[in-house]
């Protein structure tokens, strides 16, 4: 566990847990790849022979075989991360271009804290390790509460649970300044705060990105 200094957040919120990283499935992850080089090796042909003559079409196709390669492998490693998360009790949610990581905070937090449970940590790391293959887009983290306890603690909880999160992904090399961090209280509920499973469904983490932003 260790300290970093994260702009404008208290230094209580820093307080991070240990990573555990996941290796993707390597026979997945190499098929992937490999259909990647394929596609990319015809359009790459086309290319070279126009944009680098002197290459012709035998050298753009290396090119493009190399650059899909590399997006294969990327794809490759983002499905396997999101079959890991939705796995775990999160979803990964894709409308359009927009991309939502669905954590339950019941998951992530034990009840009201603001501490990332240890064995949540794989799958915050595979989170983390999704949002850096996604490039330098923004990413919103909005956490909500149930409405159990006074709307101005609600706010309090949520926020330092939004910035516990944030905190973690940056520890876990996803750049602060893509970080904005929203502690949304009690509102928004998505369901009655009139039974327990309800409330449970009212305290979410919601991780926003736009995937083409």
């Amino acid at each position: 566990m260790k300290l970093k200094l994260f702009p404008c957040l208290s230094i209580a919120a820093l307080l991070l847990a240990g990573c555990a990283q996941k290796v993707p499935n390597a026979q997945q992850s190499s098929n992937t790849t490999l259909a990647g080089a394929a596609i990319g090796a015809v359009p790459g042909a086309v290319i070279g022979g126009v944009a680098f003559p002197t290459l012709g079409t035998a050298g753009g196709a290396a090119i493009g075989a190399a650059a899909g390669a590399i997006t294969g492998y990327a794809l490759g490693n983002t499905t396997n991360l999101e079959k890991n998360i939705n796995a775990s009790g999160a979803r990964v949610i894709k409308v359009g271009d927009n991309i939502t990581i669905l954590l339950p905070t019941d998951y992530v937090f034990d009840n009201d804290a603001t501490d990332i449970r240890p064995s949540y940590d794989p799958v915050m790391s595979d989170i983390a390790r999704l949002l850096t293959l996604y490039g330098a887009r923004p990413v919103n983290i909005i956490a909500y509460t149930d409405n159990v306890m006074s709307g101005s603690l609600n706010y309090k909880v949520s926020k330092e649970q939004a910035l516990r999160v944030a905190s973690y992904l940056w520890d876990h090399g996803v750049p602060y300044k893509r970080l904005k961090v929203v502690g949304a209280g009690d509102n928004n509920s998505v369901a009655t705060n009139h039974n327990l499973i309800g409330s449970s469904e009212n305290r979410r983490i919601e991780i926003y990105m736009r995937r083409n932003a």
